[in-house]
């Protein structure tokens, strides 16, 4: 009673002239399990007792008569396991016998070689335990039982009278069996968009699973039956990549000649599970599942403003969405980049390049660093807009200076005759503000500007200058994460004037621009979108301070106010692949609004006798009431679908540096270069000027 016989891998039990292993007078319980080689060379390999013995063959069985294994009587258990080789018939013998598959490799059995006659006979179960995955081909015509306990049978092969009850495992293929019953924890999953086959009833249990692939082209896996009675159950649909219509439906389970009651529920998952909404119906012969797609889960996929306001937008539109299919197959992460590059957030960074190009322009008008248009020393209009004193009022040593190279005296003022000022100038800067990726969702920004300027500035008298200038150059924007972004052409034209009382001065600019603006960006699967436009800029400074005369050089406190208007009309995107999904954006006024508090400083020192060189440097603080780049879209193909969309915040305070020098020549001829930064807590901005000009 309870023997157990183990044969290991290599191992072998052979007998020439009878069973290899005789159970005959064995009691109950007995085991063998054999992984090696049993064999007779003229009888059974293995002979059973006349109660219950169970067999687990994962090796060879050989016999030199017709008979490989013979259970005998009682409840006896053949297990078959992947590995196994037979050769000769195994015979379950009297009693309630099953022949079970089992272990946790995978295997297959040949239901051609099962039922009476056949190689395995007088089985009445057949059995899957272990997580093992086996496959049945084949056809068998035997009537019997099977019940599926744990891993995967998949039936390929016909068994049209064998009942099966899936009560832990999964149950799946495309072939036929008896009754079919599945219990709480049961699972059937037929599979490549074939049928099951059921010959008789169908049953689904309060805790079971029915599983099933479906596609965009209608098809699904689905169970074939006589009849069905549904007690509950989950449906659980695994939804595949593809271009979903608004709404599909799906055979998931027929019968000839009718079913009762229903499953108790439907779960997605798969390929964009948060786009599908489900339902189940029936006509008292089929169930249908109907297969919604639709926009409603944009918003729950969106995590920052931008992405919600987006996928607002789609989901007011509906399942009619045009485009909805596009997103078919799509992680949550490919979804929410999707979401940032329908935004059309590209086209905010539209004013940071403007006002920045203006911004320089009108510091070029008037800041004595760079464009120091007169000089000490050459005559009435040799004033710093300011910053220097006239000639009787310089420290002695900076008037020595000037004195030797104009060969004047020095108590001696000079003639009021240099009046006119020319000058040309470059100018350029670049600008990184830092995004809100996880609020707002806006994107780290690059902006660079940069162009030419001429002008010209009269010297009504020795304290009052009027100018006026031309710029032409142009902007450049881009957005991170290749979101987009664009470039302007622009020329602006501006006047200036400063006025000077002893130490003091008192200094304006005004300049209009126009932007010959486009933007280029990429929508979800490479579509491209432009679009073109005319923007204007209207900015004015004023500027004043005071200049201190020290030992080691000039220190002059100033304060500035400076105000700019960005004006952008309403203008569409061109959609070149017509994808939906180009935007057309409402017209807007940006502004910019800037006070300035700081010092420059300038030191003056003699370098040859016909030249003199002008050190200079800035520090200030600035404050910026500035719009924040907001746009109001709207999908074309969407009427009335319209969402805001945020860039990157402009910073609102910033520390201002500047270093530059002057280089005057008694011929009237001057040189100038300044370098100019800011930074800010999520902003830094550099630029620079160069510039030539000539007193007459």
């Amino acid at each position: 009673m309870n023997n157990q016989v183990n044969i290991l891998s290599g191992g072998l039990v052979f007998s020439g002239s009878s069973a290899a292993i005789d159970l005959n007078s064995a009691g109950d319980g007995n085991t063998i399990n054999n992984a090696g080689t049993v064999s007779s060379a003229s009888g059974g390999a293995i002979l059973g007792s006349a109660n219950q013995d169970i067999v687990i063959n994962s090796g060879t069985i050989l016999t030199g008569a017709s008979t490989a294994v013979d259970l005998k009587d009682g409840s006896d258990v053949f297990e078959l396991r992947a590995g196994s080789n037979i050769t000769g018939w195994v015979l379950g013998g009297n009693g309630t016998d099953t022949l079970r598959l089992g272990g946790t490799a995978n295997g297959t059995f040949d239901l051609d070689t099962f039922g009476a006659g056949l190689q395995f006979r007088e089985f009445e179960a057949l059995e899957k335990t272990g997580s093992s995955t086996w496959t049945l081909t084949g056809t068998t015509p035997d009537a019997g039982t099977m019940n599926i306990q744990a891993g995967n049978l998949i039936v390929n092969g016909t068994m049209p009278n064998v009942a099966t009850t899936v009560s832990g495992g999964t149950l799946g293929g495309n072939g036929a069996i008896g009754d079919l019953t599945v219990l709480s924890g049961g699972r059937v999953a037929p599979g490549s968009f074939g049928s099951l086959v059921v010959y008789g009833n169908t049953t689904f249990n309060a805790g079971s699973t029915y599983a099933i692939s479906v596609n965009a082209a209608g098809q699904s896996d689905k169970i074939a039956a006589v009849s069905a009675t549904l007690n509950g159950g989950t449906v659980a649909v695994t939804t595949l990549a593809g271009a979903y219509s608004a709404s599909t439906q799906y055979t998931i389970l027929s019968t000839t000649t009718g079913l009762t009651g229903s499953f108790a529920s439907v779960t997605i998952s798969g390929y964009n599970p948060q786009f599908f909404t489900s339902a189940l119906s029936y006509d008292g012969f089929s169930v249908f599942l109907t297969l919604n797609y639709n926009t409603a889960a944009f918003s729950t996929v969106a995590q920052t403003q931008n992405q919600k306001a987006v996928a607002g937008a789609l989901s007011a539109f509906g399942p009619n969405l045009p485009f909805l299919s596009s997103f078919a197959g799509q992680s949550d992460a490919q979804l929410r980049y999707n979401l940032d590059q329908l935004s059309g957030e590209a086209a905010t960074g539209a004013q940071q390049g403007a006002f920045q190009f203006t911004s320089q322009f009108l510091g070029l008008m008037l800041d004595p660093f760079v464009s120091r248009r007169g000089g000490p020393g050459t005559g009435p209009g040799d004033t710093a807009l300011g910053f220097n004193p006239e000639r009787t009022a310089l420290p002695a040593d900076i008037a020595l200076a000037y004195n030797k190279v104009l060969g004047a005296p020095p108590a001696k003022a000079p003639a009021f005759a240099e009046r006119w000022t020319a000058w040309g100038a470059a100018f350029g800067g670049t600008n990184r503000t830092s995004g809100d990726p996880v609020v707002i969702g806006s994107h780290d920004l690059s902006a660079r500007a940069g162009g030419v300027a001429a002008g010209a500035d009269y010297h009504f008298s020795r304290d009052a200058i009027v100018g006026f200038a031309l710029s032409g150059g142009g902007t450049r924007w881009d957005l991170a994460q290749a979101i987009g972004g664009g470039k302007s052409e622009a020329i602006q034209a501006g006047v200036y004037t400063a006025v000077r009382t002893g130490p003091a001065y008192f200094a304006a600019s005004l300049a209009v621009a126009n932007h010959w603006m486009s933007t280029d960006r990429f929508a979800p699967f490479g579509n491209q979108l432009t679009a073109k436009f005319d923007a204007q800029t209207v900015g004015g400074r004023i500027e004043g301070g005071y200049r201190f005369a020290t030992p080691i050089g000039g220190l002059t406190p100033y304060a500035a106010a400076q105000a700019q208007a960005l004006r952008t009309p309403t203008y569409s995107e061109t959609d070149l692949a017509g994808s939906g999904f180009g935007l057309t954006y409402r017209g807007r006024t940006a502004s910019d609004t800037r006070s300035e508090l700081g010092a420059r400083f300038d030191r003056t020192t003699l370098v040859s006798p016909n030249a003199v060189l002008t050190l200079r440097g800035r520090a200030a603080w600035a404050h910026d009431w500035v719009s924040d780049p907001v746009l109001n879209a709207a999908f074309q193909a969407l009427p009335g679908a319209s969402f805001i969309v945020n860039g990157a915040t402009p910073a609102k305070d910033a520390a201002l540096a500047s270093a530059g020098a002057d280089l005057k020549f008694s011929n009237g001829i001057a040189l100038s270069a300044k370098f100019d930064s800011e930074f800010a807590a999520r902003s830094t901005t550099y630029s620079g000027t160069a510039s030539l000009r000539y007193a007459w």
